[in-house]
């Protein structure tokens, strides 16, 4: 692996939220915009982490979580990888390092919703031990929104 390749991964704050919608840009699947009063509205005044993964000097992908729910859950609120650094493992140190952060941090799950027509992720997040636990369904199955969630601490 050379270095252009390896993954890093590094931890953020709002001051990346440029960097953030650069690499939201590229991400077809995405119809938000991603800016600092949109990223302030959702996640002001709670716990929060955003993470910045990188293959060599190139942002790759990112991660935005924060507490939502009271209920010792962590929600992993934006999940986002550059499709030109897709299969390239960003997506999985990205997860890796949210869940440790997590469980530092004292939180006994991760929470993460999905949509039905977002296989990629649904397939991801079940490979790596998320459990189906509620849906929204809407008037088109494709816009069903999937609640998933793993115990991280037991």
């Amino acid at each position: 692996m050379t270095d252009k390749d390896k993954i890093k991964v590094i931890e953020g704050s709002s001051d990346h939220i440029d960097l953030l919608y650069q690499v939201n840009k590229q991400i077809p699947e995405f119809d938000i915009e991603l800016n600092l009063g949109y990223y302030n509205g959702r996640i002001e005044g709670k716990i929060n982490i955003i993470l910045i993964a990188y293959r060599g000097d190139e942002p790759a992908g990112y991660m935005i979580g924060y507490e939502r729910d009271h209920d010792n859950s962590f929600y992993c609120w934006l999940a986002a990888v550059d499709p030109k650094h897709r299969r390239q493992g960003v997506l999985k140190k990205l997860m890796a390092q949210f869940q440790d952060w997590a469980e530092t941090k004292g939180y006994d799950k991760i929470k993460v919703k999905t949509r039905n027509d977002k296989k990629a992720m649904l397939h991801f997040l079940v490979n790596s031990g998320y459990n189906f636990m509620d849906v929204e369904i809407s008037d088109d199955p494709k816009d069903n929104v999937i609640h998933l969630e793993k115990r991280i601490i037991e």
